[in-house]
């Protein structure tokens, strides 16, 4: 439909889809009313279209399992049968998005890894990585450099957290998913996509991706409650 993919204010088209999933998953998890779920999931599925954003369709696409799998007893069942009906049609997601190539994708970030840990390392490199934002952190094909540079070059969390934080930061991001997904059920949906889009998509280089990270990592730290105003305000002004 159009000449190029669509990328809105964010410059690149992959992190517009990923921004979108994210967003939406949030606002299903923070909104109470439930009118406006189905027409913010297709209008942001129609825009991660136009972005061709492999990342963005697939973390739309497990909102859309969350809201049909619906509430009440079988929950987990539905789930599950709807995520085993996506499967196959992801295999259809490179003739959708027209890149033939998106199914190589996951294989080119594996092997940025796997370049990684081939590589040598000091033993704080390997623990703590290069350090946020070192110089090390290198963006462009590692094949181009005339000398092998010393971190990965994928526009994906896990080589970015090993380059600047090292398995000790790999393991303490994913460690962190983990325990929200287990232990923040209300929020699992938006712990789920971010999981999703992390493997293809720099987090926290979006704004505000990860100041809603931590806003939800907050909310869940205070144990779902929120600020108690009404408690607050009672104190205030107390009954005769």
């Amino acid at each position: 439909l159009l000449p190029t993919r669509l990328s809105g204010l964010l410059n690149q088209p992959n992190p517009l889809g990923g921004f979108l999933a994210v967003s939406v998953a949030l606002a299903v998890c923070v909104g109470h009313r439930r009118w406006h779920r189905w027409p913010l999931l297709l209008v942001s599925l129609g825009i991660s279209l136009l972005a061709r954003s492999g990342a963005g369709v697939v973390g739309l696409a497990l909102v859309a399992v969350h809201l049909l799998a619906g509430e009440g007893p079988g929950r987990r069942k539905r789930w599950l049968a709807l995520v085993v009906l996506l499967l196959p049609l992801s295999l259809l997601l490179p003739q959708l998005l027209g890149r033939p190539q998106l199914l190589d994708s996951p294989g080119g970030r594996i092997r940025t890894v796997r370049t990684w840990l081939q590589q040598p390392h000091t033993p704080r490199e390997w623990l703590l990585g290069n350090g946020l934002a070192s110089p090390d952190e290198i963006r462009g094909p590692i094949t181009k450099a005339a000398t092998p540079p010393r971190g990965p070059s994928a526009d994906d969390m896990p080589s970015m957290l090993l380059s600047q934080g090292g398995l000790g930061g790999l393991v303490a991001f994913y460690g962190f998913l983990a325990w929200c997904l287990w232990r923040d059920p209300p929020w699992r949906l938006f712990w789920l996509v971010v999981l999703a889009t992390s493997l293809t998509l720099r987090l926290t280089e979006v704004f505000p991706l990860g100041l809603w990270m931590a806003v939800a990592a907050a909310r869940w730290a205070d144990g779902g409650r929120g600020p108690k105003v009404r408690s607050t305000t009672a104190r205030m002004n107390p009954s005769p």
